[in-house]
């Protein structure tokens, strides 16, 4: 897919091109893209003399934000390509929200936030946040609530993030017993000040936690002693038959 002509003459300085994208089933989230930009409108150009963002997609709850520094692009007419390509099952991939912009001086986004389980017990939330802006972030804040409860901010401070680089912020929520439960973020302060683009600084998540896999041990019928737990741990698939005469 081509877009028609973009003339970015006026353009000077940092210039992105940014948009938004997930994968439709989240059951098969290896759908891959490419997102190509070149000064010619044929597909035979978009080739190594383009400049490309490649990405595998993976599990989200909705969009994420992406952007691909056009810098070098600068006073000249431009086409984007999205390609989607090498897909495992040809299933569709949703973007939205292409836009290309001068970024603010203090501009972070908060690109996702991932809880590291599933199961019963301690778990923790990695908040990712990327600079977004044309200054190098040195401090941040986040407020965030979990479940309901009362806003907690988290200062963050001793980074240098250059222009699309990010941070991970742990972030622990005790030990969680079996439901559902919502966390919700927003970067509130970038560099001690307020941030040059808002609408990219929350995300809400939901979560489902569930009782943990029993950690059964049998003997298979070569006298092999397996131990679900530590077969899990390997990656491995595990299939329970239950049967009886």
């Amino acid at each position: 897919m081509i877009s028609a002509s973009i003339a970015i003459s006026a353009a000077a300085g940092a210039v992105e091109l940014r948009w938004k994208v997930y994968a439709q089933d989240q059951a098969w989230v290896s759908e891959q893209y490419t997102v190509y930009v070149e000064t010619a409108n044929t597909v035979s150009d978009f080739t190594s003399s383009s400049i490309s963002f490649n990405e595998t997609l993976s599990t989200s709850t909705g969009y994420m934000s992406r952007s691909l520094d056009v810098c070098s692009f600068a006073g000249q007419t431009i086409y984007i390509e999205v390609r989607h390509r090498n897909s495992n099952d040809w299933f569709r991939i949703n973007m939205d929200d292409f836009a290309i912009l001068t970024p603010a001086d203090d501009d972070a986004t908060l690109t996702s936030a991932t809880i590291d389980g599933s199961s019963e017990g301690a778990r923790s939330v990695d908040v990712v946040v990327t600079n977004n802006g044309a200054n190098n972030i040195t401090a941040f804040d986040i407020a965030w609530t979990f479940d309901g409860g009362a806003a907690t901010t988290q200062n963050v401070t001793g980074i240098n993030l250059a222009h699309g680089q990010a941070n991970t912020v742990n972030i622990s929520l005790g030990n969680l017993t079996i439901g559902n439960y919502a966390f919700t973020a927003d970067i509130t302060t970038v560099n001690v000040g307020t941030d040059g683009g808002t609408g990219d600084n929350s995300t809400t998540e939901s979560f489902t936690i569930v009782e943990n896999i029993p950690n059964w041990t049998r003997t298979d019928t070569y006298g092999t002693t397996h131990t679900m737990h530590d077969v899990l741990a390997q990656g491995q698939m595990v299939i329970l038959d239950f049967f009886a005469s």
